[in-house]
């Protein structure tokens, strides 16, 4: 073994000791510790794949000039958490360090090898950032393999009699250092065959999905106005596809214009493809905002919506400039080239300024909430309780005890309310305890509703929960809706998913857009949860206003379709269930 991968192998044990023992031994309610933990991950895992290129002495270097300020942003980060393990259980903050640790790599090995000049270099830059992610790929791939040979090996041996291995690979310390081994000794020969395993085989490969994700993206753009936005925009899932698809076609137009014009797609066809889907990525920024809009207007904000909503900007910002690059004629994969640069400052910067309190997604949140619940937009049995004390941190934890001192003394149901936030040791017990909707509520609102068919029974339960859901719902503004004998809210009660106790599909009289598929209520375990509603197909072109009109004068029927369906017409509507990604 020569000196370089002895080099590689030892450094890669080392890293793996040094994570095995902070893991083992760091509290994360600690900041320090956390902020160690956070630095020997980003310095190994830098160090590690830049040894190869820059040698072992200034790949540390260049990995602690990159670990150091991200770890003291951790720590600034996670004072705005009782704990860094709230901190990182936010989800976002994981985000941000993932970018700032992984980000910056490309640049520092850039600076290092080129200097200053180097930080413009596109083709270094480029060939530097899908080096680091081949490297990775294939290194990791080897520790795999060479983990899952060593058990095979310890199980083979232990049906003589050796338990030797299998007790020594019990040992936490020897698989973290073994793998941290096998990792280095896999990057120093994955970057000695450079010339075999490049990333060049890998984007060459990727370049052929250009015309399918061209299409797929134009397909669904021109369906918008068919489809209607009304469905589109009924769950926030909407706005999460869109940013990530619009993020697959971002990459995909970098690797078509390449380091440079020699290696850049040449074919015609191609580069108007990567031309076209350049024109895309701004109109699925631009929905994805709006479906966030919307959904920021009707509920407020949280966390999670602010970090959509950056995402969002991030893909605008990618996408004008790419746009504007594609009108720039025959120079135009030198602008995209010069836009890639830019828009990985921007991130760089974004991530950093999302760790220090100028961007502080819990804060703006709570603040948001908080005026709601002050204009009587949000009632106050339907303020995020759970998240203000167990998710959004010090200002979550702050707009809690405001609640606590304002609130609860003037409002019994509100206090009791607290009392039950208090005594659930988990969200699920807390948001399915008994309901809290005034029963003078419950029965104007039952009061409006129609029911489908005729006859049949609708349990307090569902009503309960749609109001729970949506505390603007009301027995007036169901009356608001309706139109001569026809009701404005129409409930439809049958069996229809097996497995399932009892289902209810509740549909508002909007008249606008395409039929919505309602909100299917299903009842399992004693409680009642919204989980889904009605597929809608293409060619079905009814408001849910008309769906209603129609089952009211005696059209539609329950159905078998696999699972019970809803027959209206010719069409037949499937129960969807669905896991909302609502935050």
């Amino acid at each position: 073994m020569n000196s370089i991968r002895m080099q590689h192998l030892m450094l890669g044990a080392l890293a793996g000791l040094g994570l095995w023992a902070l893991i083992e031994h760091v509290d994360l309610t600690g900041r320090l510790d956390f902020a160690a933990l956070v630095f020997a991950i980003i310095f190994f895992g830098g160090g590690l794949v830049m040894a190869g290129p820059l040698g072992v002495c200034r790949a540390l270097i260049g990995a602690a000039g990159v670990a150091l300020p991200v770890a003291l942003l951790a720590l600034w980060e996670s004072t705005n958490f009782a704990t860094p393990e709230e901190m990182m259980e936010s989800g976002h903050a994981v985000l941000a360090l993932v970018v700032l640790g992984a980000l910056p790599l490309p640049f520092a090995m850039s600076l290092l090898r080129h200097g200053r000049d180097g930080l413009s270099e596109y083709p270094t830059l480029f060939m530097e950032s899908w080096g680091v992610v081949v490297r990775y790929a294939a290194a990791a791939l080897f520790v795999g393999v060479v983990i899952a040979v060593l058990f095979l090996s310890a199980q083979l041996l232990k049906l003589v009699g050796l338990d030797m291995v299998e007790d020594w690979l019990e040992e936490p310390v020897v698989i973290w250092t073994l793998s941290g081994a096998v990792l280095g000794l896999g990057l120093a020969i994955v970057y000695e065959l450079s010339d075999m395993i490049s990333p060049v085989l890998v984007l060459r490969l990727l370049r052929l999905l250009l015309p399918v994700v061209l299409l797929v993206v134009l397909a669904f753009v021109l369906a918008l106005p068919l489809r209607g936005l009304s469905s589109l925009f009924g769950h926030m899932s909407a706005a999460g596809i869109l940013i990530v698809t619009a993020l697959g076609a971002i990459s995909l137009i970098s690797i078509a214009v390449d380091q440079d014009d020699v290696e850049a797609v040449q074919a015609p066809i191609m580069q108007w493809c990567a031309r076209g889907l350049a024109f895309l990525v701004p109109v699925l920024g631009a929905i994805a905002l709006w479906a966030l809009h919307l959904r920021i207007r009707e509920y407020g904000w949280t966390p999670a919506r602010v970090s959509g909503v950056v995402g969002g900007l991030a893909v605008m910002g990618y996408g004008i400039a790419y746009a504007g690059a594609a009108l720039g004629g025959r120079h135009w994969m030198g602008w995209t080239r010069r836009v890639n640069i830019a828009m990985a400052c921007a991130l760089i910067a974004t991530a950093t300024l999302w760790m220090t309190p100028l961007i502080n997604p819990e804060a703006i949140s709570a603040r948001d909430q908080m005026q709601r619940l002050q204009d009587g937009r949000l009632a106050s049995t339907q303020a995020p309780l759970w998240e203000f004390a167990h998710d959004w941190g010090v200002p979550g934890r702050a707009a809690l005890a405001t609640l606590r001192a304002e609130k609860a003394p003037q409002d019994p149901e509100f206090a009791a309310l607290l009392e039950r936030l208090d005594a659930s040791d988990h969200r699920w017990t807390f948001e399915r305890a008994p309901e809290t909707v005034a029963d003078d509520r419950l029965a104007g609102f039952r009061a409006e509703l129609g029911v489908w068919p005729e006859g049949a029974k609708v349990p307090d339960g569902v009503l309960r929960e749609a109001l729970r859901l949506d505390p603007r719902r009301s027995g007036d503004s169901c009356a608001a809706l309706r139109r001569g004998e026809v009701p404005g809210c129409l409930v439809i009660v049958a069996d229809l998913i097996p497995g399932a106790e009892l289902e209810a599909i509740l549909i508002t009289a909007r008249d606008v857009g395409r039929f919505s598929g309602g909100e299917l209520y299903v009842f399992r375990g004693g409680v009642w949860a919204r989980e889904g509603a009605l597929t809608v197909p293409s060619r079905f072109a009814a408001s849910d206003a008309e769906v209603i009109a129609q089952l009211w004068s005696g059209a539609g029927a329950i159905v078998p379709a696999g699972i019970q369906a809803l027959s209206l017409g010719d069409t037949t509507l499937v129960p969807q269930v669905y896991s909302p990604l609502d935050p």
